[in-house]
């Protein structure tokens, strides 16, 4: 539906300039100004601007690293921020979005265990 007195000019013209709001629960761990993170014993979430964007379950490690990995992609917090958030070296994560961007096609490959320094 057209906004009135904007006529001809198609729906869904007029933009706000709102930044988004700071929305997260309250029992949301923030990782950056615009993601948080819950962790129990059902699994995790994480959330962007209170919009939850991924999920996993108890044990699926592979699905907490491709969420790791994503926040990082997405820019929605720094490296040195996600890592701390999802309790690991930073080194370790970017391991993690190296070997997902190097093999897109199998995200499984970011199960491999980091060789000890």
């Amino acid at each position: 539906m057209p906004c009135p007195g904007l006529e001809g000019q198609g729906p869904m013209t007029v933009m706000t300039a709102q930044r988004p709001l700071p929305l997260a629960l309250a029992e949301a761990s923030p990782v950056s100004a615009a993601a948080a993170m819950v962790e129990d014993a059902d699994g995790g979430r994480v959330f962007i601007h209170g919009e939850l964007c991924g999920a996993w379950g108890a044990g699926d490690e592979l699905a907490r690293r491709l969420a790791a990995t994503q926040l990082v992609k997405i820019k929605a917090a720094t490296a040195r921020q996600v890592a701390a958030a999802f309790g690991v070296h930073p080194a370790t994560l970017w391991r993690w979005v190296a070997t997902r961007s190097n093999n897109a096609a199998d995200v499984t490959q970011i199960l491999t265990p980091c060789p000890e320094a």
